[in-house]
């Protein structure tokens, strides 16, 4: 069980690298709109280019964050599939003996 232990703390540790980025895009995405909106608005001037990259920065990100949710999901799962083997093996042991 020692890789597995040591498996879980990189999964552990690109999950917070996966939420970051998630977090860093979405607000830059969010900041660019915010820019493109207001120059819309208030000077009348398109910046179709910028917010394509905002909608792509946005997206990304929540994409991102989504991701990040659904490996937490699948490392838990998986932990308490390995303990209930764990458990099912030892019981096993004892009723043998």
């Amino acid at each position: 069980m020692e890789w597995g232990n040591k498996g879980l703390e990189v999964i552990k540790t690109r999950h917070r690298l996966i939420i970051s980025v998630g977090i860093l895009s979405t607000s830059i995405g969010i900041v660019l709109a915010g820019f493109v909106g207001y120059d819309w608005f208030i000077n009348n001037t398109g910046h179709e280019v910028l917010a394509i990259v905002s909608a792509f920065g946005i997206l990304l990100g929540v994409q991102m964050l989504i991701l990040s949710s659904l490996s937490s999901m699948l490392i838990s799962l998986h932990q308490e599939q390995i303990h209930y083997m764990q458990v099912r093996l030892e019981k096993e042991k004892k009723s043998k003996k």
